[in-house]
């Protein structure tokens, strides 16, 4: 029982736990375009003739697979996008808007018969995917420090 740390040495550890965390965290700009473009790809693909749009899913996927085997050898672990709760919001709202956009690539390929369609929708879905990327890893620190204090 000697080796036990007072309660502040316990908070201390905490802190220093989750500093050190926070610092494995940096990622680079390229991390979030090739999110991006793997969510385009996603989005896009459903609305390109067969036997393309059938292919996009598997290559997007594997991307991603790549892309999460990359963060965990380099950070040693990997979170997915419904944990922490204070960032659940974000990855829900990121699937809400994926399925909407890609609706819409099957409506204007279609339907509007629009041969650019997938091209706007998986653009659109690219940028919203980087742009929520970005929010998740914010809201992720910012829970990540909550528990800190």
């Amino acid at each position: 029982m000697g080796n036990d740390p007072t309660p502040a040495e316990a908070l201390a550890s905490i802190e220093t736990a989750c500093d050190a965390l926070n610092d494995r965290l940096q990622i680079h700009w390229s991390y979030d375009l090739l999110y991006g473009l793997a969510c385009g790809l996603l989005v896009a693909g459903q609305g390109l003739p067969q036997p393309y749009a059938v292919l996009t899913v598997p290559v997007a996927l594997g991307g991603l697979t790549l892309m999460i085997r990359w963060w965990k050898a380099k950070t040693g672990f990997w979170v997915d996008g419904f944990s922490p709760k204070s960032a659940r919001w974000v990855a829900v709202g990121l699937g809400a808007l994926l399925i909407s956009l890609m609706l819409g690539s099957l409506y204007l390929t279609r339907v509007a018969d629009l041969w650019w369609g997938p091209l706007v929708t998986g653009g659109i879905a690219a940028v919203v995917a980087m742009v929520a990327s970005r929010l998740w890893m914010r809201a992720y620190r910012r829970d990540l420090s909550r528990s800190a204090a």
